[in-house]
């Protein structure tokens, strides 16, 4: 079923029609002055807008309805960003690819893992292990190095943690 809504003057630029109220509106979960970005905790905006919807409708331009003129959007849905609230330095990520930006301690898409040198996710505790006494391949050019899920470092014979 198509729904036909007559629509009021729609000059700003992003903006759309909504096929409800017939009043111009940024399409869901964006903002901006022309609707140019996703709202907070939403991420992969394609211009024009944001959302997955096939809606049909006529437009007013000027009080007057232009005839034969049918404007058809297709919208692809904002996708929320589900940064770990432990790990990310906030839950708004990087439009266009949902990757969030994390704290220190964390790493991965949505810095749901421990970095490097840290265990037991979500707290992330730095590992310890003293590089003098582990195995070279867990530990990187600063000299941190990994340990175990808990905690445990990969040691050299006849060293302890």
């Amino acid at each position: 079923m198509v729904l036909l809504i007559e629509c009021e003057p729609c000059n700003e630029p992003g903006h759309i029609c909504d096929q409800f109220t017939g009043k111009c509106k940024c399409p869901a979960n964006t903002e901006g002055i022309a609707c140019e970005k996703c709202t907070v905790g939403h991420w992969g905006f394609k211009f024009p807008s944001g959302c997955e919807v096939n809606h049909t409708f006529k437009c007013k331009s000027s009080s007057k309805l232009i005839e034969h003129i049918i404007i058809s959007f297709v919208f692809k849905p904002s996708q929320p960003c589900n940064c770990s609230q432990q790990g990310s330095k906030s839950q708004q990520c990087t439009p266009g690819t949902g990757k969030c930006t994390c704290k220190a301690a964390y790493v991965g898409h949505k810095c749901g893992e421990c970095h490097h040198g840290f265990y037991s996710y979500p707290e992330c505790v730095p590992c310890s292990c003293d590089p003098d006494g582990t195995f070279k391949q867990y530990c990187n050019e600063d000299g941190v190095c990994s340990c175990t899920a808990d905690g445990q470092c990969p040691c050299k014979v006849k060293m302890k943690i």
